[in-house]
């Protein structure tokens, strides 16, 4: 047993107690690729990694060397029972939560993509970029409407319906639009319903912001390491980012060590 295998079987009762309290949190959830080396008998579980974090907590989970697969995306949400999440919609997050709000954040950038992009001709251009203005005015309104919610708890029924009307109207493809436009309108309006989850859940964001930075974080580790040589090492780097970014993020005052300390000692109290 290596030195950072010891420590994570060591911290391993910290990286327990998150996971229990996150399992009754509202959470963003992300993934992206993580390459991990299957090595002698040890295959690998996968090539990604997956995070879940708190909406109300810097609480984090960071699972390495995990397939896609939607099996992996409820285990690590847990129990489903009023079960809350912000995500992107790709597919494994699909009737994952009893309530589910889905980020406005990603279908604007891929309109504003598509708005500046070099490749569409002066008519489809025009009318990519109407319906990017449209999105952002709406995407806007919705935020302003969320934040009246949570700060005077009106029921907001008539803004709600006009900004559903608003949404339905800009997500109905047009025979004009070039095809990157028809998916991206046919996409949203299909999963409407999950965009305004926030009018009954109004303390859900509207983006994914707080999982894609955490996203960042791995990016940057897969440059430096180019992921994990084996399943084990990948397990006992879930482990480590998990405890140690959520024990120095959840007390950014605290002293790294003492922190550590704290945390390892629940791992020999247990």
């Amino acid at each position: 047993m290596n030195i950072l295998e010891g420590e994570s079987k060591l911290l391993s009762p910290y990286y327990e107690k998150i996971v229990s309290d996150l399992a009754d949190e509202a959470a963003h959830y992300d993934e992206t690729s993580w390459k991990t080396k299957s090595m002698g008998d040890t295959v690998s579980e996968g090539n990604y990694c997956w995070v879940k974090v708190g909406v109300d907590s810097n609480k984090q989970l960071m699972w390495f060397g995990k397939s896609r697969g939607k099996q992996v995306a409820e285990d690590l949400r847990g129990k489903k029972a009023n079960s809350k999440g912000v995500s992107d919609d790709y597919g494994a997050y699909k009737n994952m939560f009893d309530f589910h709000q889905l980020c406005w954040a990603h279908p604007h950038r891929k309109l504003r993509d598509l708005a500046q992009s070099s490749e569409l001709t002066p008519e489809k251009l025009k009318i990519c970029i109407k319906a990017y203005k449209d999105f952002k005015k709406v995407y806007s309104d919705a935020e302003k409407l969320k934040k009246q919610l949570l700060v005077t708890g009106f029921n907001g029924e008539k803004e709600h319906k006009e900004l559903e009307n608003r949404f339905l109207e800009i997500t109905t493809p047009n025979r004009q639009d070039p095809e990157k436009l028809k998916t991206i309108r046919k996409r949203l309006k299909e999963r409407k319903d999950r965009y305004f989850t926030f009018i009954q859940y109004p303390e859900l964001p509207l983006d994914n912001n707080k999982a894609e930075r955490k996203i960042r974080k791995i990016v940057l580790k897969r440059k430096k390491s180019f992921g994990s040589r084996s399943q084990k090492g990948a397990d006992t780097l879930s482990i480590l980012y998990s405890v140690i970014l959520t024990m120095t993020e959840e007390n950014p005052t605290k002293n790294f060590f003492e922190l550590y300390k704290e945390a390892a000692t629940l791992g020999k109290v247990n």
